[in-house]
C-alpha cells in the first residue's frame, strides 16, 4: 500500500482502496477531515462496512475490490468541487500535504453530504469474486431456515441445521413421518411457520391421520 499510495493515496469514499480486496479503513483520505465532528461519520462508515460483511456471508462472496476507474471519477468530481471552496485558498495546510497549491484531501462537500453519500453502498462500484464458480450458488437447496431445519428423503438434500439445542427434525420422503421440536420460543416460532408450509404439502393429508399424535406434540410446546 505504501507503494500504491505514492505520490498520493487512492481511496474510495475514505473507506476502501483499489487493488486491495476486502480492505476497509475508517476515515481515510478524502473523508470527513476538517468538516465538523468526525464521530458521526465514523459510525456510518462502520455501518457501511457491516453491510458488505453481511453480503459476504449471505451470498458467499470471496472478495470485493473497488474499481480503480471509479476512484479516478470520484477524485475528478471532488477536485472540481474544491475549486469553488474556501479550502482552495493559496496557502499550505495539513490537509493540502503541507504545501502551497497542494491537492486537497478533504471530502468534496459538507459533513452531512458525506454521511448521506455513504449511507447505502454502491455495489456496482466494486468487483466481486465468489466462492463458487456460479455466483448464484448461494441460493442453496431451495429452502430457508424458517421453513425446515433438517430434511432427508427421496427428493431432498440434507440441509445444515443452525440450532445448538434440540433440533426441529422433519424426516420426509413423500409423506411426513414424525416431528420433534426444541422448546425455546424462538424455535417455536420457526416451527409454526414451517407447519403452515407443511400443510400445503401433498403428504400432509396422510400425516393428518395421526392427528392425536400431533395434538399431543403441539400441546407439549
Amino acid at each position: 500500500m505504501k507503494d500504491e499510495w505514492d505520490p498520493e493515496p487512492q481511496c474510495y469514499l475514505a473507506v476502501a482502496a483499489p487493488k486491495f480486496p476486502n480492505y476497509f479503513i475508517v476515515n481515510g483520505p478524502r473523508g470527513n477531515w476538517g468538516l465538523g465532528s468526525a464521530l458521526n461519520s465514523h459510525e456510518v462508515q462502520v455501518e457501511y462496512m457491516l453491510k458488505f460483511m453481511k453480503r459476504m456471508q449471505e451470498e458467499q462472496v470471496k472478495s470485493f475490490t473497488v474499481k480503480k476507474e471509479t476512484v479516478a471519477e470520484l477524485y475528478e468530481h471532488i477536485e472540481a468541487w474544491h475549486h469553488r471552496a474556501v479550502w482552495d485558498a493559496d496557502c499550505k495546510s495539513w490537509y493540502k500535504n503541507n504545501i502551497v497549491g497542494g491537492k486537497i484531501w478533504l471530502w468534496g462537500g459538507s459533513n452531512l453530504h458525506y454521511i448521506k453519500t455513504i449511507r447505502e453502498p454502491k455495489y456496482e462500484h466494486f468487483d466481486f469474486k465468489y466462492l463458487h464458480k456460479n455466483p448464484i450458488a448461494y441460493l442453496g437447496n431451495g429452502f430457508v431456515e424458517a421453513e425446515v431445519t433438517y430434511y432427508t428423503g427421496d427428493n431432498f438434500e440434507h440441509a445444515k441445521t443452525y440450532s445448538k439445542s434440540r433440533r426441529l427434525c422433519v424426516v420426509s420422503a413423500r409423506s411426513m413421518e414424525h416431528i420433534n421440536l426444541f422448546d425455546d420460543m424462538k424455535q417455536h416460532a420457526k416451527f409454526m411457520y414451517a407447519l403452515q408450509w407443511l400443510q400445503s404439502f401433498p403428504g400432509w393429508r396422510r400425516y393428518q391421520q395421526n392427528h392425536k399424535r400431533i395434538a399431543k406434540f403441539i400441546g407439549s410446546l
